[in-house]
């Protein structure tokens, strides 16, 4: 696994530093080495995101055509896998950078991000850990559920099948129910979770 190191420093700002080939230091370019730790823009309002020739500004999401800031004001946590990377911010949105192929990015697509852009599909959703294995990206909510997406070769999204997710998938399975994910992590091609008391923002029917 190429070394990547980004981190979040004691004020909420991202650092990065390593192999960034496939954009997976936020640095918004496939730069191959850094040797020294650069912040990574993950909020800046200045700074730009997709690389694409319409860049939206760093720090907003495109949603239906309009720009609106993406909620936050600090980066609290931070994964990362084998050539992507993902960070949350304080008020729970999640947002994901580097390689693209398996849709390890959830961005529904399986382009690379060189910088970081604000998982869509999951807005409205206050994502509270996140983990990130070597083509797979799994994620919780405030409520605790579980979430998945990229690649799925070996079960590792826990979906039930071995398909990819370019989208961020929720996992109802069974062995879930009634059950509330506290704390997440990835290794190259497996997940796990430790459950809970079902959070007090979780609602059942």
């Amino acid at each position: 696994m190429d070394p990547i190191f980004p981190k979040v420093s004691d004020i909420g700002q991202v650092w990065g530093w390593g192999y960034g080939g496939e954009g997976q230091l936020g640095l918004g370019s496939r730069i191959r080495m850094v040797s020294s730790s650069h912040p990574v823009p993950c909020l800046e309002p200045s700074a730009y995101g997709k690389d694409k020739s319409s860049a939206v500004p760093q720090g907003s999401m495109s949603l239906e055509g309009q720009v609106c800031k993406v909620p936050g004001n600090y980066v609290k946590a931070i994964a990362c896998g084998g050539r992507h990377s993902a960070v949350i911010t304080d008020a729970g949105a999640l947002l994901t950078f580097g390689w693209g192929l398996y849709g390890q990015c959830g961005q529904g697509s399986t382009d690379d991000e060189l910088s970081p852009a604000c998982v869509l599909s999951l807005s409205g959703i206050q994502i509270e850990g996140v983990a990130a294995g070597l083509w797979h990206t799994i994620c919780i909510s405030i409520q605790g559920d579980v979430y998945g997406f990229g690649g799925n070769q070996f079960g590792q999204l826990g979906t039930g099948a071995d398909q990819a997710e370019v989208l961020p998938k929720l996992l109802d399975a069974p062995s879930l129910e009634n059950r509330s994910a506290k704390f997440v992590s990835c290794g190259a091609r497996h997940s796990s979770v430790i459950t809970g008391m079902p959070s007090k923002y979780r609602q059942f029917p």
